[in-house]
């Protein structure tokens, strides 16, 4: 896929740069040679785009420039928009967080409840309305016989205290795997 250069400039260039690429990806998990095969043959079209009064190293230089530095490849800056991945990584991570968030909240939900129930306390807990119907939180209008009693709080707490725990490993992990950034 690599283009016969006249200029052994620009063959220079064009290996040195994919040379760093290689060096980059072999860092990364995942298939780094599909990655590199997708990047070279996008690198190629559009060296093969620019106008051919330029010569042959400033082409090159140009390409580069459009695609981006090693490291912006490396991380995914053009490169993944390139392959089209921009879209799936970014959905993934919005995913992702979206839940991290959501679990955040619900984290949050019970350690309202256990803060409410000495304030509220006919108002907040796991209820039996009967009929099989259980209704759990902090309610307008529970309408059951209330289950949990104060235990609500401890239970409360220490749920809250577990998903936090489980989020921030979770954040920890990725982050240190280069999934993500915080």
């Amino acid at each position: 896929m690599t283009p016969r250069f006249d200029d052994p400039r620009a063959a220079r260039r064009w290996n040195d740069y994919f040379a760093a690429i290689d060096r980059l990806l072999a860092e990364r998990r995942g298939r780094p040679s599909a990655l590199r095969f997708e990047l070279e043959s996008h690198l190629a079209e559009s060296f093969a785009s620019i106008d051919s009064g330029l010569g042959e190293e400033d082409r090159v230089a140009l390409a580069i420039a459009r695609t981006g530095t090693p490291v912006e490849v490396a991380e995914g800056g053009e490169f993944r928009r390139t392959l089209g991945l921009r879209t799936g990584i970014w959905l993934g991570k919005a995913a992702r967080r979206a839940g991290r968030g959501l679990g955040f909240g619900v984290a949050a939900l019970f350690a309202a409840m256990a803060i409410a129930k000495p304030l509220w306390s006919d108002h907040v807990g796991l209820f039996d309305a009967g009929g099989g119907r259980w209704s759990a939180g902090i309610l307008a209008a529970p309408g059951g016989r209330e289950l949990l009693g104060l235990w609500v709080i401890p239970i409360g707490l220490a749920l809250a205290a577990m998903i936090t725990l489980l989020l921030t490993k979770s954040m920890r992990v990725a982050t240190a795997r280069g999934d993500e950034r915080v």
